[in-house]
């Protein structure tokens, strides 16, 4: 497959620096429009032919996990988090566990060409200098469209999982217990995104090489040697908390990791207004009590026992209305409540939190152990 391509069209000049709009891409030089110099693209006897590589065997990683095992990692995840609705086992409806392998390509290969740099004013200040080096591509290469964001997913667990795991070729993968979605064809994965990457991997390497320089232009060609498939098995399903819209959950058959959005609560948590509110309001009661209290002491005790008042005139006990009495209402009514909201307003948030976690843990185990209703369809 020989692969000549101009991957940025933005190229200048190398004599003026004016940016040249047009040129012919199988040719290996282009003229410029303003002062009709000649800059050279890339030199034909550094071509590289490359060998047809696109019959590679396709391989898969094998479903080893249990059906229940997986379901119970996602019950789980679906409660581990703290903004999760307190309700949301009992509230939610959970589609049928779908096994599906997706198809990812993996491109190798090697690159030559030429590139320019311009400095942050647009100037040339180096042109047509040689490149070369290898590469390597990951791409989702399913005909099924599925969502960026699930390309992404599938190609970064791919990466993830590397080599070190156990593969089979796909004709031993049965087809009635799982979703295996079609491979396009290897050229036109390539011409479809991997060609870009490739180009976005060599555009990084020469801006790590090149720190300074406002812009870089390059015109490559590709020597493609090898173009594997894999097929990645993630585990698969969607949940609905009351109306809301569905949100998929995939799990990775490789790590086991639970991948997906998470059902957030508006109101749950702590605010620091609630927690004022409701430590004013106790300090009120308590202040109210207190007070409560003297005036019972004034009457009963003083009289009883003939003390005179100034015994009581400190922090704890003293006369009513006096300047303790007020010292005491501005600690309890003021600094007690802003005190709980700065200094102790995290250990109050996270006594919440624990207790809408007992809740929901308390959903779980009604689940497990048959008590409840699964949630799940199948």
């Amino acid at each position: 497959m020989d692969k000549t391509t101009n991957t940025h069209l933005n190229i200048s000049c190398s004599q003026c620096g004016a940016a040249i709009q047009s040129y012919n891409a199988n040719t290996t030089f282009a003229t410029c429009e303003y002062c009709g110099a000649e800059t050279t693209l890339f030199d034909k006897n550094d071509a590289v032919t490359a060998k047809d590589s696109f019959n590679t065997e396709a391989k898969a990683i094998v479903f080893t996990n249990e059906v229940r095992e997986i379901k119970t990692k996602i019950l789980k995840w679906l409660i581990d988090d703290n903004m999760t609705p307190v309700n949301i086992l009992m509230a939610s409806t959970i589609s049928a566990l779908r096994k599906v392998y997706y198809p990812v390509y993996t491109f190798k290969g090697t690159y030559d060409g030429t590139y320019s740099v311009s400095d942050k004013y647009g100037k040339v200040a180096n042109s047509a200098n040689p490149v070369h080096g290898d590469f390597t591509v990951v791409k989702y290469g399913g005909e099924e469209q599925i969502s960026q964001a699930e390309q992404d997913l599938v190609t970064e667990l791919t990466i993830k999982a590397g080599t070190s795991v156990q593969t089979v070729p796909l004709t031993k993968i049965s087809q009635l217990e799982t979703d295996i979605v079609d491979a396009e064809p290897p050229q036109l994965a390539w011409d479809d995104a991997a060609e870009m990457k490739a180009a976005a991997f060599v555009y990084d390497v020469l801006k790590q090489q090149n720190p300074a320089a406002g812009e870089i232009t390059h015109y490559l060609k590709y020597d493609v040697t090898s173009s594997d498939v894999l097929y990645y098995p993630l585990w698969t399903c969607n949940y609905r908390y009351f109306l809301s819209e569905p949100k998929l959950i995939c799990v990775d058959e490789v790590s086991g990791e639970v991948i997906g959005e998470r059902e957030k609560a508006a109101a749950l948590g702590l605010s620091v207004f609630s927690l004022a509110k409701n430590v004013f309001r106790n300090g009120l009661v308590l202040w109210f009590l207190y007070y409560i209290a003297r005036i019972a002491l004034a009457e009963y005790v003083d009289k009883k026992y003939g003390l005179d008042h100034g015994i009581y005139d400190n922090l704890l006990i003293s006369p009513l209305w006096g300047t303790y009495w007020m010292i005491r209402a501005v600690l309890i009514c003021v600094v007690i409540p802003l005190t709980c909201c700065t200094v102790l307003y995290k250990y109050f948030e996270a006594k919440a939190y624990s207790r809408y976690k007992a809740i929901r843990e308390k959903s779980l185990d009604n689940i497990l152990s048959g008590k409840t209703k699964n949630i799940f369809e199948n």
